[in-house]
């Protein structure tokens, strides 16, 4: 074998091993990448779990109180949790009628503020009053108190409440609400965040809001090919779909513990 036969088979070893080194250092940097993108995906499902606590859950405590009443239960209940999906005009109608509310009907329960009703968003609107000045602004807003303004010890004193003023306050809330949730499910509807993360702490009270929500959602979802709130509807039916999975997994697994043992037939 000559010289230049050496130097060739040797070029071509050389060209094997730096192809070799080049599609490892691809499959290495390909492991880094989805190790950070992972990593970054658990550390901002961490930093929107915060977010949940801080910026939302207040609210949604508040939302559900105020439409979680006697007198709005009856439309809140004509959308149960598995009949729910499109969030749409046109669903809500089917099940409008299936419980037996005109669709005038529905637009008034949901709207209309009793005294209730007005003494949540009134306590609501109190306590988030940090200070004096702030807390005599939500009375004078409201209407004039029957009693001295601000009592010492900070509790709310008796007043006329304007129903129109607190249904105003009641509308803005559940719009920012809204606002913020769908803000929050961008980012698991993108994969920007890991929902699996978050979804045994969240779940629950994600679903629960959006459900008392569901009316206010559907009723401004009138054209399909263009809806509102896209990424809270994604991902209440994601997080939906596997609770209901969940359940009933674990009841066919109770069914078969409560069956009989079973008896091998005796062979003849």
């Amino acid at each position: 074998m000559t010289f230049r036969e050496y130097v060739d088979i040797a070029s071509k070893i050389f060209g094997m091993l730096a192809g070799l080194f080049a599609i490892g250092s691809v499959i290495i940097a390909f492991k880094n990448y989805n190790h950070n993108r992972k990593r970054a995906a658990k550390d901002k499902a961490c930093e929107l779990a915060r977010f949940f606590e801080t910026e939302i859950l207040e609210t949604a405590s508040f939302v559900l109180q105020a439409l979680m009443l006697p007198a709005k239960e009856r439309l809140i209940k004509a959308f149960p949790s598995d009949k729910i999906k499109s969030f749409d005009h046109d669903e809500m109608s089917g099940l409008l009628k299936q419980a037996g509310i005109k669709p005038e009907d529905a637009q008034s329960i949901f709207s209309k503020v009793d005294d209730a009703d007005g003494n949540i968003i009134f306590s609501y609107l109190f306590k988030k009053a940090n200070t004096e000045i702030e807390r005599e602004r939500v009375l004078l807003h409201i209407k004039k108190p029957l009693s001295p303004p601000v009592p010492p010890d900070g509790a709310p004193p008796k007043i006329v409440l304007n129903g129109e003023t607190l249904a105003d306050e009641l509308r803005s809330a559940i719009t920012a609400l809204l606002n913020k949730l769908e803000w929050f499910a961008m980012y698991f509807y993108l994969n920007v965040a890991d929902e699996d993360a978050v979804y045994q702490s969240l779940h629950q009270n994600y679903l629960a809001v959006v459900n008392v929500l569901y009316y206010r959602i559907a009723s401004v979802n009138k054209d399909n090919g263009d809806k509102y709130y896209t990424n809270i509807i994604e991902l209440y039916n994601l997080w939906s779909d596997r609770l209901r999975a969940r359940n009933e997994k674990q009841a066919k697994a109770l069914k078969k513990a409560k069956l009989p043992p079973h008896k091998p037939k005796k062979l003849k």
